[in-house]
Formats: structure tokens, sequence, C-alpha cells
């Protein structure tokens, strides 16, 4: 079966851009946390319907690790549930479509049953941006590296490019090559690929010299 790969570049966003004069609440998180508009600002009620975090910015995400992002004037941080920053708002917003990339398939099934196309979406899910594992990629001066829950730098701000950790796995990009670090840092998978993007959390959708194909947590070839 011969299969055509067309990559398309999606970006999921989400609906906080919102025109209000009055407070408009907004779907709940998972926590069960509730994000609610006022004038195009955001903010955070709890279960009871009590503002935790004023309408003071202009996005939020859901609590990690007891922390809550927030960007403010295109600065992210992190703040906790009593609305005291514990990350400073110092770090940058992606908008090289690095942090939380994802594969999305969608398949096309020829006359015979077999599928004739596979198209290949690669998006921002924001289910995967901030913490994960324990640590959360971030950027600074164009550069990206990790902090850990406290605001420390644990792998330098250096990379031209980040996806948050997987499996104790993160892809990272340098120099237009992309591979793959540890906690620690280390160059698990070389920087040899023209693109890697996580699929499903398990493999790694690779492309080089014009090839695609799956790679593993090693490097590893799977299957075209």
């Amino acid at each position: 079966m011969k299969r055509k790969i067309q990559l398309i570049l999606i970006v999921l966003l989400n609906s906080f851009y919102v025109s209000a004069q009055d407070t408009i609440l907004l779907t709940a998180f998972e926590s069960g946390y509730i994000p609610f508009l006022v004038q195009n600002k955001i903010g955070l009620l709890n279960e009871n319907k009590n503002v935790i975090i004023p309408a003071n910015y202009d996005k939020i995400g859901d609590i990690r690790y007891n922390l809550i992002k927030v960007v403010q004037n295109d600065k992210l941080g992190f703040l906790n549930y009593k609305n005291q920053i514990i990350i400073p708002l110092i770090y940058e917003i992606d908008t090289n479509i690095s942090i939380g990339a994802r594969i999305y398939k969608q398949d096309e099934y020829g006359a015979n049953g077999d599928i004739s196309k596979t198209t290949i979406m690669i998006g921002v899910d924001e289910n995967y941006t901030g913490f994960t594992e324990g640590l959360c990629a971030v950027i600074k001066n164009g550069k990206y590296g990790f902090i850990d829950t406290l605001g420390n730098v644990k792998i330098p701000i250096q990379f031209d490019g980040a996806d948050n950790f997987f499996n104790g796995l993160a892809i990272v990009k340098k120099n237009n090559t992309y591979g793959a670090i540890n906690k620690n840092g280390d160059i698990v998978i070389p920087f040899l690929y023209d693109l890697l993007v996580v699929e499903n959390n398990v493999e790694i959708y690779a492309q080089k010299n014009g090839e695609n194909f799956y790679i593993n947590s090693e490097g590893k070839r799977l299957k075209e």
C-alpha cells in the first residue's frame, strides 16, 4: 500500500479572546475551576463560583502542580490558587508552534477498504503546555529551556525550540535540526532530523532527507 502524506500546519487555539462587557463564564477545566471573561480579560473561579484569580490576564490555564499558568502583556508566568505569583511573568509566548506540538492523523480509505491517503496535521494542544513531569518548557530572549515548579532553571535556556516532557523525554530543536533530551539535559536522540513531533504520547513522527517515518524514544526507526 502506498501512502501519500500531506503536512498541514494548524494551531488549536482557545476561545479566550472574546469581546465582552459583562462577565462571561467559559467551559470549566478538568479540575472543575471555571475561567471567566470581563471586558476581554480572563480570571478564574472555584467550583463555588468564587473568584480566586481576578480577570486581569489575557490567557489562563488549568491548575497543575498547584500552579496556574497565566499570560499578561505577552509574558507568561505562574500563580498559585491564592493569586500569589510563584514564577514571575518573565517568559515569552511561543510563536514558532514548538511547545505542545502534537501529531493528528486523518485517514482516507479507497474502494477496497485500504488507506489511500493519510493527512498528517501538526498542531498545538493546550493540554500539553505548562508543567508536565515536573518541568515546563519556557522561552527567554528567543531561546528555550526548562524550569521546575519553583521557577529554577533545570535545563539551560539554549535551544531554538522545545516541547514539554513525555515519558522522560523532550523534543528540542537546535541549528534547524531536531533531537531529544532527558531530564538531565543529556542528548538521547541526536540532532539529525528535519522534524520530530510526538504522536499519542508514545511514538515520534520524524522527517529526514524527505522521508517520513516513526522512531521510538531511543531513536530507533519503527515504521514508514
